[in-house]
């Protein structure tokens, strides 16, 4: 699982702050993989630095402002084509296991 690819899916439904997405991801995968507020971060910087995400808006509260991300659509074409890969992938090593 790609976690540079899994946080863009998780903003194809809306934009989401740091904090909303770590919770999706851990109701979704958590179970099988954990994810670390430090990653979540990084990543979201890394994605925000090539154009894959966006900041949609500013929290300020009583700690640190409160980023809201959202998917662009370069974001949606890299998440597709990731997912098509993947299947690709999958097919073709189902294909090769004996039945």
């Amino acid at each position: 699982m790609s976690i540079g690819h899994t946080l863009p899916g998780l903003l194809e439904s809306g934009p989401r702050h740091g904090y909303d997405l770590k919770r999706a991801f851990d109701e979704k995968f958590g179970h099988d993989r954990p994810l670390h507020y430090g990653q979540v971060y990084s990543t979201m910087s890394r994605l925000l630095k090539n154009g894959l995400v966006e900041v949609d808006g500013i929290e300020a509260g009583e700690g640190p402002e409160r980023k809201r991300y959202a998917i662009t659509e370069a974001g949606v074409t890299d998440v597709q084509r990731w997912l098509e890969l993947s299947a690709a992938r999958t097919g073709k090593l189902a294909e090769a296991v004996p039945r």
